[in-house]
């Protein structure tokens, strides 16, 4: 049985953050929120403001985190939750740390 192109990428995405240490799985918390909750317009034009191009190379958790977002944007909201419920069964506190912000912001 092959595994989906969704199945593969929530599985290396459950791999690495097994792999990450706590401020990872912090900075990758944050960019779970914001897919979550997408920040108002004027949130969003701050943030451009500050933004501010890096010749440097991106480090390997960078490349992760560009990764994740590019799949979890074209996820179905089967496979959404299915990371939820698998990252549940590592951190719990993770994800109730991810519901508290989320129910902030919202």
């Amino acid at each position: 049985m092959s595994l989906s192109g969704e199945e593969q990428e929530l599985r290396c995405v459950l791999n690495w953050f097994t792999n990450w240490e706590e401020q990872q799985r912090d900075q990758f918390l944050n960019v779970l929120i914001e897919k979550a909750v997408p920040p108002d317009i004027d949130q969003l034009f701050q943030g451009l403001d500050q933004l501010t191009l890096n010749s440097s190379f991106q480090s390997v958790f960078q490349c992760q985190l560009r990764l994740f977002s590019q799949w979890f944007d074209a996820w179905t909201c089967v496979h959404r939750n299915k990371l939820l419920y698998n990252l549940h069964l590592k951190d719990p506190s993770f994800v109730e740390k991810f519901h508290y912000f989320v129910n902030l912001k919202s």
